[in-house]
């Protein structure tokens, strides 16, 4: 008795035993349909995931550029920056990471890299707008054929309750800024209170006994403009240190 044939119906195909390669067929396509498939529901789910958080997920060039080769829809809703224009123009990420926060950026990503693990991170970057926006970012290294790190791919979301504590932030600097010009002026005011005490006291001296009175009350016009200066500079320089407890 013969074998059946059991291979692909290109080499195989016979009137006697037509079976096994429909089979085959039906098998193959099945499985192409169902790569084509899974392929579409994981671009529906990740457009669809996208649309539901405030923020962008991307994939880039591990370089000092940060180089985007694909951005979310979320980039443009987040920073107003056109994504296609963006990609094709080879746009520098880095370039609209605030200078303070970018080497702290650096050596999270290097740090992740060389531990083989993620990174997070909080920094603050440039909108299309000229505005300062705080995100949080969560990413990680990719290998390309030959083993080397070559991509990051990663999530950045809108740091929400960073930006309205900025904007609290900001509001109080501005009212410190206020406090301490007011300071400069106190100090200023004093500072000619005690030359007006000394004068007092020079010509209370000239007076002789009709003059000693007068002096009293110069000398403590000008122990009390002392005091008052030294107080001031002590509130200023306390306002110098909240300042820079309060600067993110």
């Amino acid at each position: 008795m013969r074998s059946r044939p059991w291979g692909r119906c290109a080499r195989f195909q016979t009137s006697e035993w037509p079976e096994p390669c429909l089979h085959d067929e039906q098998r193959e396509r099945e499985t192409r349909q169902g790569s084509v498939e899974e392929m579409l529901d994981a671009d529906a789910f990740l457009q669809n995931l996208s649309s539901r958080i405030d923020g962008f997920m991307y994939s880039g060039l591990n370089n000092a550029d940060y180089n985007m080769t694909y951005l979310s829809d979320g980039f443009e809703r987040l920073l107003g920056y056109d994504v296609a224009s963006f990609l094709r123009n080879g746009t520098s990420f880095s370039s609209l990471i605030h200078a303070d926060d970018l080497p702290a950026v650096d050596a999270a990503v290097g740090a992740a890299l060389s531990a083989s693990s993620r990174w997070q991170i909080s920094y603050r970057v440039k909108t299309a707008g000229g505005t300062w926006k705080h995100v949080l970012e969560t990413g990680g290294g990719r290998a390309d054929a030959s083993g080397e790190i070559a991509y990051l791919d990663g999530i950045v979301i809108d740091f929400g309750r960073a930006n309205d504590l900025a904007d609290r932030i900001q509001s109080g600097q501005t009212a410190l800024d206020a406090i301490g010009q007011a300071s400069d002026r106190m100090i200023e005011m004093l500072r000619s209170l005690k030359m007006l005490s000394l004068n007092a006291r020079i010509e209370a001296a000239r007076s002789a006994e009709a003059g000693a009175g007068f002096g009293v009350v110069a000398k403590e016009m000008g122990q009390l403009a002392a005091l008052g200066e030294h107080v001031t500079k002590a509130v200023g320089t306390e306002l110098g240190h909240l300042k820079s407890a309060l600067r993110l």
